[in-house]
């Protein structure tokens, strides 16, 4: 028996077991996705990135920047899973 199917027996309903997988699969991508635009934005600014956007010390521009390449990169990592994982789960 297979991990999958192992798994797939403790949950009653596919989407659950879907919803817990994504879940966890997003908490983790959201650690590595953040280290990466850090590591990309030391690379392109050769400074560290914004502890706080919010903070009156970052200048508009960099909060703006800065929120918007973790916004975008944050989505698309999220949308990947939650496409794959459901695909790979429905088959």
């Amino acid at each position: 028996m297979s991990l999958l199917e192992r798994i797939r027996e403790n949950f009653d309903d596919e989407e659950q077991l879907n919803n817990w997988v994504i879940g966890g699969a997003s908490m983790i991508s959201a650690v590595l996705v953040r280290r990466i635009v850090e590591f990309g934005w030391r690379q392109a600014t050769r400074e560290e990135p914004p502890k706080n956007p919010a903070d009156h010390d970052v200048s508009i521009q960099q909060a703006l920047a800065w929120t918007l390449i973790v916004g975008v990169a944050s989505s698309l990592v999220k949308l990947l899973i939650r496409r794959n994982i459901t695909w790979d789960v429905r088959k």
